[in-house]
């Protein structure tokens, strides 16, 4: 079995680092050379599931705008997208929902299988919590990972595999990201009742 899954993203938000981390680790081919992405590039990894085992070509696209053009006609035909962006640049993650977002409905519609990955999440101040994120989530249907910018490839290889799962629906044999947070932030509950006026005190 093999699926077909695409990273994007702005540029200078880690799509290639989280790419290099897989690639890596136990990774058949890459193709490319160490540099600033242009249009898309691809790895492959064999994903270990039980019982079968799922064959992935990871593509990293081009985040500077004068490749996306280019860098949407990659996306027919993908299984499933990785959204990334850093934590402690929150127009990277709005950007996300503009156009990167519009691309991917255009091309394989409203369905596709989504993972939100925040990057770079041990660096400070951070703009986008992770309750944030995973509220919008948790509401659009969409999967939530995170991964530090200066661990090694296991945190990565950990989140592919966890979200290969998940689209296929088996287990990996490796562990899943750390649990979203129980609760939603505080601009995302319904707010409060009003409280009562005085005129219907019953004094």
């Amino acid at each position: 079995m093999s699926i077909k899954l695409v990273v994007v993203g702005d540029s200078g938000v880690g799509k290639t680092t989280f790419v290099n981390r897989v690639a890596d680790a136990h990774t058949e081919a890459r193709f490319w050379a160490e540099r600033a992405t242009i249009a898309a590039e691809f790895i492959t990894r064999t994903v270990p599931l039980q019982p079968r085992h799922v064959r992935v070509q990871l593509w990293d696209t081009a985040g500077q705008e004068r490749f996306r053009a280019l860098s949407k006609t990659y996306f027919r035909g993908s299984d499933g997208f990785v959204l990334v962006f850093d934590a402690a640049r929150r127009d990277s993650y709005f950007h996300l929902f503009g156009h990167w977002l519009d691309a991917i409905r255009e091309a394989c519609g409203d369905e596709t299988a989504v993972l939100l990955l925040a990057n770079k999440i041990d660096r400070l101040p951070r703009e986008i919590s992770s309750a944030e994120a995973s509220a919008l989530c948790s509401h659009r249907g969409w999967y939530y990972a995170e991964v530090c910018s200066e661990r090694t490839g296991t945190d990565a290889v950990q989140v592919l595999d966890w979200f290969v799962g998940q689209l296929v629906g088996v287990a990996t044999t490796t562990t899943k990201p750390p649990p979203l947070p129980p609760k939603l932030p505080p601009l995302l509950l319904p707010a409060p009742p009003p409280p009562p006026s005085n005129s219907s005190c019953a004094c």
